[in-house]
């Protein structure tokens, strides 16, 4: 067990609330806690072993001398300890009985003893943070919090990116670091980012530099927005550029010859988040990131049902499988701003460059995956999918208008194993204009707002999503995960002054290789109005 943080209030000598961030003391093993006579040194032990065991650490203590004789009638006495148990981190509160003001009326009453022990997922702020926590944990705990990460990445939208890449890092270091120690530390001992013990911060920045994902290092993603603002960079930040960029020089951004550089890993998962989170099929679809012209197989529900044999076992559905393969579309966007923009930090430049990127290069993809023709882009659903009258592709009278009736012939086209998941998606028009006042045969409405999802609802039970590049008095009826788009390399951007040197402008080129289509298409159904 190593405790992480401590929270104490109304406890002992202290009448407010007291914290102590442990996890800055590293992983030492020994320490040492000073003061004078009376300042409390006791205490923390006290409140270590309280939270743990419900008792002081001393003999001569019992629970109800714990309370603050300083304390308000109405403060809570409170301890909580945030520690680390192989692998996993817990949060235990716990109180002891005591007398205090009641919350209605006068006098005093009793709180009774309470404990509470929950589970928590860290947050971590630095690498260094993340490294010494996991450090004394197995490589088999940290792949396996790894592989989480990475999968909450891909499938969240809403998670926070910056953190789990933070954490991913620290994991990285921490695995690393116990693999060296299994063999015997090799040429370097040990790495402690807080203590710098076995190496100095300069050996350690140069190491990041030179091994492992560049692209997702610090240095890196320091260097390539420097780079673009013309500034002056570290010299491990020049390693890092250098690695990245192979044999091209770090200071291209002075030279005449411009060079593009990758987009760094967590600023690339910056853009995707903000892209995925903006609305549209995009946040629905599922985000491929490997090489164009690979196969990759995918798994579908649609098995097709056996004859049986009366009184022999029956098998589970076990899904078939399909594959897709993505060609390399370029896609290229230049966005022009002030010389000053040289003078910005890089943290607001990074901010700028993530807004920008994801107004011209992830909208360029999220109207490829409605309208890509396939030809010199992605391909998208309505234009890749072979919609058969009747099939998977219905309509409602040109005069009469939709009806509630087409809604549900609509849902019940949809193969019964794709309806898992599935979700309608049509344009603002088109919801409010033909879906908004539809009714059942009970007089009851089939969409159904969520106000906690921006005012949008359900439609008979199915989500709804809005994609404004879908034609109006159009809607798809399917699952969005059998529609895939894909990055393969990343973005790359590059700067020149060359072509508004006259008129004091910075050019920026972004470039992607990307494709889009769908995955299978009967997983969809489209709905639109008759043309006669």
């Amino acid at each position: 067990m190593r405790p992480l943080y401590l929270t104490m209030t109304a406890f002992g000598p202290y009448a407010d609330t007291k914290k102590l961030d442990m996890g800055k003391l590293g992983n030492n093993g020994l320490y040492l806690i000073t003061g004078d006579t009376g300042a409390g040194k006791t205490t923390i032990f006290d409140a270590i072993c309280y939270a743990l065991y419900g008792r002081p650490s001393g003999e001569n203590r019992e629970e109800w001398m714990l309370r603050s004789t300083y304390a308000d009638s109405d403060t809570k006495t409170e301890v909580r300890l945030v520690f680390s148990h192989r692998g996993q981190t817990y949060e235990v509160a716990r109180n002891p009985e005591y007398a205090r003001k009641k919350q209605r009326g006068e006098g005093m009453t009793t709180e009774k003893a309470n404990a509470e022990l929950a589970q928590v997922k860290m947050k971590f702020k630095t690498i260094a943070e993340a490294f010494n926590y996991y450090r004394n944990a197995t490589v088999e705990e940290i792949e396996r919090r790894a592989a989480e990460i990475k999968g909450t990445i891909e499938t969240d939208a809403d998670a926070d990116i910056t953190t789990l890449n933070i954490e991913l890092s620290g994991l990285a270091q921490a695995k690393e670091n116990i693999q060296q120690q299994a063999a015997g530390g090799n040429q370097r001992s040990a790495f402690n980012p807080i203590t710098g013990a076995g190496m100095s911060f300069e050996r350690r920045a140069s190491h990041e530099a030179t091994e492992g994902d560049v692209l997702n290092s610090a240095e890196y993603r320091s260097a390539f927005f420097k780079s673009l603002l013309g500034q002056k960079m570290t010299e491990f930040e020049q390693a890092a550029y250098k690695r990245a960029m192979g044999d091209q020089r770090a200071d291209a951004f002075a030279s005449s010859t411009n060079a593009a550089a990758v987009l760094p890993t967590q600023t690339l998962n910056e853009v995707i988040k903000k892209a995925r989170t903006m609305g549209g099929i995009m946040g629905a679809c599922r985000a491929f990131n490997i090489p164009s012209k690979v196969a990759v197989p995918i798994g579908t529900p649609a098995a097709a049902a056996n004859w049986h044999t009366e009184g022999a076992a029956v098998e589970s559905e076990k899904p078939e499988t399909t594959s897709v393969t993505f060609d390399g579309y370029e896609i290229m966007k230049v966005f022009s701003i002030s010389e000053k923009a040289r003078k910005m930090s890089v943290s607001a430049f990074e901010g700028y460059m993530t807004q920008e990127l994801n107004a011209s290069v992830m909208e360029c993809i999220a109207n490829a995956l409605v309208n890509g023709t396939g030809s010199g882009q992605g391909t998208g659903l309505l234009t890749g999918i072979t919609w058969k009258d009747g099939k998977n592709a219905l309509t409602f009278g040109k005069t009469t208008g939709l009806k509630y009736a087409d809604v549900v012939k609509t849902v019940a086209v949809l193969k019964r194993g794709y309806a898992n998941g599935a979700a309608w998606a049509m344009n603002n028009a088109t919801l409010y204009n033909l879906f908004y006042g539809l009714v059942d045969a009970n007089e009851r409405p089939i969409f159904i707002t969520d106000p906690k999802n921006e005012g949008i609802g359900k439609i008979l039970g199915f989500p709804v999503i809005i994609d404004d590049y879908i034609t109006d008095e159009t809607a798809i009826f399917g699952n969005f995960n059998y529609m895939g788009y894909n990055l393969p390399e990343g973005i790359t951007v590059e700067a020149s002054r060359e072509s508004s040197f006259k008129k004091g402008l910075i050019d920026y080129r972004a470039m992607a290789i990307a494709d889009c289509k769908p995955i299978v298409s009967e997983a969809f159904v489209k709905l639109t109005r008759a043309a006669s």
